[in-house]
């Protein structure tokens, strides 16, 4: 009797990645409407190739995608589990390993702005700055968290004592729509008036009012203004007491 060859190994690997290739176009026309359906069954042989490329990369679209939503997840975990640390240096070597290894993801984005408060309660101003910086330029000037790295850009130039910078920073804030539009306003106002600059201050409480008519605080911002403008009314009175009349002594 004369034996029959058994398969080689080879066709046998060939014939199953026929049957896996054959089923994954059937997958991937399953997704089609019927009469497209139809059409690519009769041209089968045409286009089976195509179409099993085009499965290939849906497929490569949904791991990387999984993938991803794995490193967010993981980034997150860790955000969590650094926060939980008890003390602030710990949660600031947590947060910077995340930076460091899901620098990508949207966690370690938000931990760049948790680093740049944690250094700034630590007195570290110069390592909050520059994750405040890099936060900023992350975001963008238009995204909430962007706004929210600037703000605090500016808390720390104020707590220097570079009121100038501090009022640039809130003016630019005061002018961007977004949620921290109506705080910036307020900082803007109170910068303002430290540099001297009395019209700017007053011109920012006013907008925040028009902007906020329902806020709770408006006894205290309309207090703010009426303090003002007697300052001003009291300085112009002054000046104009040590001018004295023309052509005549000065009052007393």
């Amino acid at each position: 009797m004369e034996n029959k060859r058994a398969p080689q190994p080879a066709q046998m690997e060939e014939m199953t990645w026929q049957e896996e290739l054959q089923e994954l176009a059937e997958q991937a026309l399953a997704l089609l409407p019927q009469s497209v359906r139809e059409f690519c069954r009769e041209k089968a042989r045409e286009i089976i190739a195509a179409t099993a490329v085009v499965a290939m990369l849906a497929l490569l679209i949904y791991g990387y995608s999984a993938f991803t939503t794995m490193r967010e997840e993981r980034a997150a975990t860790a955000v969590g589990a650094a926060l939980h640390a008890a003390k602030p240096q710990d949660r600031i070597q947590g947060l910077e390993q995340v930076v460091k290894e899901y620098g990508s993801t949207d966690a370690a984005g938000q931990a760049l702005l948790l680093l740049g408060s944690l250094y700034d309660r630590q007195g570290d101003h110069e390592k909050a700055m520059e994750y405040y910086r890099r936060a900023g330029q992350r975001y963008g000037a238009q995204n909430p968290l962007g706004q929210a790295a600037e703000m605090g850009r500016g808390y720390i130039f104020e707590k220097e004592g570079k009121e100038g910078e501090a009022k640039g920073v809130f003016q630019g804030l005061s002018g961007k729509k977004g949620p921290y539009r109506p705080v910036a306003l307020l900082d803007y106002a109170r910068a303002a008036r430290l540099t001297g600059d009395t019209d700017s201050a007053l011109a920012a409480l006013n907008r925040y009012i028009s902007l906020e008519p329902t806020a709770q605080n408006l006894d205290y911002v309309r207090y703010q203004i009426v303090a003002m403008a007697g300052e001003e009314e009291a300085k112009a009175a002054k000046g104009g007491a040590k001018a004295g009349p023309k052509g005549g002594a000065q009052t007393k």
